[in-house]
C-alpha cells in the first residue's frame, strides 16, 4: 500500500508539533524518558541488593 504525500506530511506533523518542521526532539524526549526509567530501575535494584546484603551480614555476624 502506497502512502500519499499528503498522508506522509500529516504523519510528520503528528510527530513534529504540527508545524511541518521536524528536528527529532520527540525522539530525544522518548530517549530521556527511557533513560530516566532505566536509571530508576537500576537504583531500585541496587537499593534492594544492598538491603539484602546488609540483612545477611547482620544475620551472619550475630551467630556465636
Amino acid at each position: 500500500m502506497e502512502i500519499s504525500t499528503h498522508q506522509q506530511e500529516e504523519e510528520e506533523d503528528d510527530h513534529c508539533g504540527g508545524n511541518g518542521e521536524c528536528n527529532g526532539d520527540y525522539d530525544e524526549f522518548d530517549e530521556e524518558e527511557d533513560d530516566d526509567e532505566l536509571r530508576r530501575r537500576v537504583e531500585e535494584f541496587i537499593e534492594k541488593t544492598n538491603n539484602e546484603w546488609r540483612a545477611e551480614l547482620l544475620r551472619t555476624s550475630r551467630r556465636p
